[in-house]
C-alpha cells in the first residue's frame, strides 16, 4: 500500500489514527485537517486520508503527520483501506465536511483512557454549521435517533479501539454507503457512547432542500433494513 509522510510517525509511539475516507479532492477538508492538527493535548496522532484520487490527494497534502493511502472507490472500500493501514491502538473515523469542536482531544484522551480495555465505541454530538431553524430541526431529529434507536450516521464520527473494530468485523468494502449503518448495528447498543462535544458538519449537502434530503436517507434506510444491497442503494443517495 502507497502512503506518504510516513517516516516522519515512526518515532512516535502511534495512539490514535483519524482516518477520513474521501472520493476527490474536497473543498471543505483543510477545515477539518485544521481542527485536527492546531491545539494540544494529544502528540501522539496520525491522520490517514484513504481515496481513489491518490496521486491528486498525495500533492496536494504534504504537511507531515497526514498519510494518503491508496483506496478503491466507494466510501465503505477507503474506510476499509485506511483503517488497515492505522498504526493507532485508537481508530477515529471522521468525514471531510465534519469539524471537531474546540476541545476534542481532551474528550477523546479521556474516554480511550476511561474504556482502555473495553469493547465500546463513541460519536460525537451531531450539530450543523448553518443557523437556520430547519438546521436546528435536524440536530434535534439526530438526537431523537440517537436517543431511541442507537443510530449515529458516519457524520458524526466513530471512535474504536482497533482490537474491538477487528473482532466485529470492521468495515464492508463492498458497502459504497450505509457502511456505517452497518458496523453500528455490528457494534450494539450496550457498547455505544456519546461523547459529550459536537462534530461540526457543513450543511451544504442540504442546499436542495432539508425535505427532500431527510426523505432520501429515510428512503436509503429503509431500503437497506428491507434487504436491498448497498450497491443499489447509492444509485438513489448519489442521485442529484
Amino acid at each position: 500500500m502507497k502512503h506518504q509522510n510516513a517516516n516522519s510517525m515512526h518515532s512516535a509511539t502511534i495512539v490514535l489514527s483519524v482516518v477520513i475516507p474521501l472520493r476527490c479532492n474536497h473543498p471543505l477538508l483543510d477545515r477539518c485537517l485544521a481542527a485536527l492538527i492546531h491545539g494540544g493535548g494529544i502528540d501522539d496522532v496520525e491522520i490517514i486520508i484513504a481515496t481513489p484520487a491518490f496521486q491528486e490527494m498525495s500533492k496536494a497534502r504534504p504537511e507531515a503527520g497526514i498519510r494518503v493511502v491508496h483506496a478503491p472507490l466507494g466510501r465503505g472500500a477507503c474506510l476499509s483501506s485506511g483503517v488497515r493501514e492505522a498504526r493507532g491502538e485508537w481508530v477515529l473515523v471522521l468525514h471531510a465536511d465534519t469539524v471537531l469542536s474546540g476541545g476534542w482531544r481532551m474528550v477523546v484522551r479521556r474516554f480511550m483512557e476511561t474504556h482502555a480495555d473495553k469493547d465500546v465505541a463513541g460519536y460525537f454530538r451531531f450539530r450543523h454549521d448553518s443557523p437556520s431553524f430547519q438546521s436546528r430541526c435536524i440536530e434535534a431529529f439526530v438526537a431523537l435517533r440517537c436517543a431511541l434507536l442507537a443510530l449515529p450516521y458516519g457524520d458524526q464520527g466513530l471512535l474504536i479501539r482497533k482490537a474491538f473494530y477487528d473482532r466485529i468485523g470492521g468495515y464492508r468494502s463492498d458497502f459504497p454507503v450505509m457502511e456505517d449503518v452497518d458496523i453500528i448495528g455490528r457494534i450494539g447498543r450496550r457498547r455505544l457512547r456519546c461523547l459529550d462535544i459536537a462534530a461540526v458538519t457543513s450543511a451544504e449537502r442540504y442546499a436542495h432542500g432539508y425535505a427532500r434530503r431527510v426523505l432520501r436517507n429515510l428512503r436509503c434506510l429503509s431500503l437497506y433494513f428491507g434487504g436491498v444491497h448497498p450497491a443499489q442503494i447509492v444509485k438513489i443517495y448519489e442521485r442529484a
